[in-house]
């Protein structure tokens, strides 16, 4: 009984449904008739592989040695502090090299600002 009770309830409502949408304008109507429900669980689909994406994408950098700079993953990569900054490197090579330039150019700007003081 309480299942036909439901059930009366659900036609009831899908009536009173039709009704109202009936009412909208034609606009409207045409919008609510093309909702396909499939295409939610397909978009949610796409959606995951956009934010899969775009995760990637934010992993993505350029090595920060300035003669080099070629494109790498921030997963695989020389991660290295200096002055409180982090700076991405492709290999050992542009580590090294890398952070003795922008040592070398943090000291310059440091005696660059002394001269004018």
């Amino acid at each position: 009984m309480n299942s036909l009770l439901k059930e009366m309830r659900n036609v009831s409502y899908v009536c009173n449904l039709k009704q109202r949408i009936a009412l909208l304008p034609k606009e409207l109507q045409i919008e609510i008739a093309e909702y396909n429900v499939d295409h939610r669980i397909a978009l949610s689909r796409v959606h995951q592989e956009m934010k899969e994406m775009k995760e990637y994408n934010d992993s993505l950098d350029y090595c920060d040695n300035d003669m080099c700079e070629s494109s790498i993953s921030k997963w695989y990569c020389i991660e290295s502090k200096i002055m409180n900054d982090t700076y991405y490197f492709c290999d050992d090579y542009c580590a090294s090299y890398g952070s003795w330039s922008i040592k070398y150019d943090m000291r310059k700007s440091r005696r660059n600002v002394n001269i004018t003081n």
